[in-house]
């Protein structure tokens, strides 16, 4: 079973609804609630509904973007308006990372 699949199980799909609820519908990062959400995995280890909520929180895609990819929040600034047309929703983000 691939990653995708498990993320279709219904196990995973209510668990992801319990984090939307818990952050109030909003991304965590940025505060936006009018943008795709999507729930982080701060850790992993087995099924994604076996990780513990601490370990879990509700981002939008564009945070969810720069956390994922770990490069510097202002290349990949660059990056993503040059290749996707989208701007990173966070300031803040970029200024952690200095």
């Amino acid at each position: 079973m691939t990653y995708s699949d498990l993320l279709k199980d219904p196990r995973w799909q209510k668990k992801r609804l319990e984090i939307f609820m818990r952050d109030g519908w909003k991304c965590r990062e940025c505060g936006r609630n009018d943008l795709e959400l999507q729930v982080h995995h701060e850790k992993y280890f087995g099924d994604p509904w076996e990780i513990p909520n601490k370990f879990l929180k509700t981002v939008c895609f564009k945070c969810h973007a720069c956390i994922s990819t770990g490069i510097d929040f202002t290349s990949f600034k660059l990056i993503t308006r040059q290749k996707f047309g989208v701007e990173i929703c966070k300031q803040k983000s970029m200024e952690r990372q200095k």
